[in-house]
């Protein structure tokens, strides 16, 4: 893994508390292999089989709700692309190792990291069977996401035709923003849109959202992009999502974010034509 400089080590602390702990250090997280990933299973809404997984980062010793403001300090002491860089590793080599290199895996980063994952994913590809490199690039799924690192609106055009011409596909979410991310969505073309949590919820309760969403759907159909949609939680949201006609869901009413030990046997002891 990319070690962090001893001298950034005292600026990496983050101030809350957690676990009755004073500060999150992002220097020991790194260093001393407190990451680990859990994966959330995305279904196809179709066939009812099992697509991929949405990999999820955790820290060893802290609770869920406090990732995200790991990845907000680490921006703030300009170290989250060290940090990515450590998470995109850490995935890659989890799947590889355990043969999953047909499975699709859907891996968030953020703008700012965009311009060196791919040549990244590339490298660490290297380091395995040549056999998996085609297959494997094929399957990953760059989920862009903004909380931190920048807008997605900045990016490149560039930068995205690079990460595709090695076979990586492209997902967006939040669609409802406004004009300038359905612009966007034009000019980039995403492989996958993403319903964000919450929608699917409001579509099954009312009316006027499920109309709504519905025509997010077809929009994106007619746009060539598959839609994922998040947080299925309850059997009618289920119901609605394939209603809706969404291509894929995932969401606590599938499953949760499982170790991948726990995907590897469940797909072994399926014939799934997709992994």
């Amino acid at each position: 893994m990319d070690n962090i400089n001893a001298n950034k080590k005292d600026i990496a602390k983050i101030p809350f508390k957690n676990n009755g702990k004073e500060n999150i250090n992002i220097y020991d997280i790194v260093n001393r292999g407190e990451l680990y990933f859990l994966y959330q299973p995305i279904i196809s809404l179709n066939k009812g089989q099992f697509y991929g997984s949405e990999a999820l980062t955790r820290v060893k010793g802290y609770n869920t709700e406090h990732i995200e403001e790991i990845f907000i300090d680490a921006e703030r002491y300009n170290l989250l692309e060290i940090l990515e860089r450590n998470i995109f590793k850490g995935i890659i080599e989890e799947y590889l190792l355990n043969q999953l290199h047909n499975c699709n895996i859907f891996i968030n980063v953020t703008p700012k990291s965009l311009h060196n994952i791919s040549e990244l994913i590339k490298n660490e590809t290297k380091k395995y069977n040549t056999k998996y490199k085609q297959s494997y690039l094929k399957k990953v799924v760059f989920e862009v996401t903004e909380f931190v690192g920048g807008n997605i609106e900045k990016v490149d055009r560039n930068i995205i035709e690079e990460i595709r011409s090695i076979g990586i596909k492209i997902a967006v979410d939040d669609v409802f923003s406004g004009y300038s991310r359905l612009a966007y969505i034009g000019e980039i073309k995403p492989d996958y849109i993403k319903i964000d949590k919450g929608y699917i919820t409001k579509a099954a309760n009312e009316e006027y959202w499920y109309k709504l969403l519905k025509r997010v759907i077809m929009l994106s159909h007619s746009l060539r992009a598959k839609t994922v949609i998040e947080g299925i939680e309850t059997e009618k949201e289920l119901i609605t999502a394939k209603e809706l006609k969404a291509d894929y869901g995932q969401g606590f009413y599938i499953s949760y974010p499982v170790p991948l030990m726990n995907i590897k046997r469940k797909i072994r002891g399926n014939n799934y034509d997709n992994c």
